[in-house]
């Protein structure tokens, strides 16, 4: 799917909804997905994540910001997919604590509510890695991170899928 029929498809969900997190856990969780309606030009996008890959550029295009499968009740589960400004200041904050793991390219896109985690997106086109998707765990070194995807529209397209679940940690 690309990435304007997934915010599409958020839209058309964004109601509460309930679901049961796993076989062994009969407590449904209501969760909420809201997308914001505000966008960045491309021009403001080039110029904050330069090297930014085509899927992250049409995400912020259509929207600056969601909060993704946010459990309604305690908080502690979902995703916020940042604007571009809060992506550049979560890059930089992420850049000066972690500077052993931080790469070159690495840019923070989302933040996993209820823990830690961080959801980075390559964004130096002359890796091989450029445009996958990680999630940056917040003890742990790189190596032990958690490769999601080959890109956003991959991940966006698994976690929605997972109806927010850690589709990754199943693995």
């Amino acid at each position: 799917m690309t990435i304007a029929e997934l915010i599409a498809s958020l839209k058309n969900q964004s109601s509460e909804s309930a679901f049961q997190r796993s076989v062994y856990d009969k407590k449904q969780f209501k969760y909420v997905s809201e997308v914001s309606e505000l966008s960045e030009t491309i021009d403001a996008i080039k110029t904050l994540v330069p090297g930014c890959p085509s899927d992250l550029v049409d995400l912020w295009r259509i929207t600056q910001s969601a909060t993704l499968f946010h459990d309604v009740e305690y908080g502690q589960w979902g995703l916020d997919l940042l604007s571009p400004r809060k992506s550049v200041a979560a890059t930089i904050d992420f850049r000066s604590k972690r500077t052993k793991d931080f790469l070159d390219g690495d840019c923070v896109v989302g933040v996993f509510l209820g823990d830690s985690d961080l959801l980075l997106v390559r964004c130096d086109p002359l890796q091989k890695d450029y445009g996958n998707v990680l999630v940056a765990l917040p003890i742990d070194h790189r190596r032990e991170w958690y490769h999601v995807a080959a890109s956003l529209s991959d991940f966006l397209t698994g976690y929605i899928a997972a109806r927010g679940g850690k589709f990754w940690e199943a693995c």
